[in-house]
């Protein structure tokens, strides 16, 4: 499959990472941008298995990434991509090697029904938690790959690098110094008459 990853250039040696490397940084889900990650309502749960729970999420690592019907959108590129001056990055992504979950969208709060005498909370009910958003957050429709490791390697290659059209010429050059020995291809951006983001040239 084909997964996204806006970036910011503002600090580039980040993302000259991602390209010499061929790695994903995943976060904590504390540090996520939505104060309300892994929030669900519970009902008459003990304090220690609501402990052990949040102790089972805080060991995932999370790589928020996007599916490619979040390219052509402009927010995305203005939120994540510093106002069309960053770019985004496309990675052929292998299922079989990644454990990857696409987002689900809605406005219920999440209930999380567990048993009393359940001690051992796994990663599944963990990743339950973390791949519901609200609705809100719909337009960057995402997926996330977890991970117990803070770099995410094995089975992810980068293939594409989308210019903003806002770049500048250093950061331009820099990416293309970057690539000079590596089979990934950089491709222009522009708008269409809808103001979509769109594929110019490579």
């Amino acid at each position: 499959m084909k997964l996204y990853k806006f970036r910011s250039l503002e600090n580039f040696k980040y993302t000259a990472d991602i390209i010499l490397n061929n790695r994903l940084y995943a976060a904590d889900f504390e540090t996520m941008n939505d104060v309300m990650e892994g929030i669900f309502w519970h009902e008459g749960i003990a304090d220690d298995i609501l402990a052990e729970i949040r102790n089972t999420k805080k060991k995932l690592k999370i790589c928020s990434m996007s599916q490619e019907k979040a390219f052509s959108s402009p927010l995305m590129w203005a939120h994540y991509a510093d106002n069309f001056r960053g770019v985004c990055l496309e990675f052929g992504v292998d299922k079989s090697k990644v454990d990857v979950h696409e987002i689900t969208y809605d406005d219920k709060s999440l209930k999380l029904i567990l048993s009393q005498d359940r001690t051992n909370i796994d990663d599944k009910s963990a990743k339950v938690l973390l791949c519901k958003k609200y609705s809100d957050w719909e337009y960057e429709k995402e997926c996330r790959i977890f991970s117990k490791e803070e770099y995410i390697s094995d089975g992810i290659e980068l293939k594409k690098i989308y210019l903003g059209v806002r770049i500048s010429r250093t950061h331009k050059d820099e990416l293309y110094k970057l690539i000079e020995d590596k089979n990934i291809d950089i491709i222009e951006t522009d708008f269409d008459g809808m103001g979509k983001v769109i594929e110019c040239s490579s």
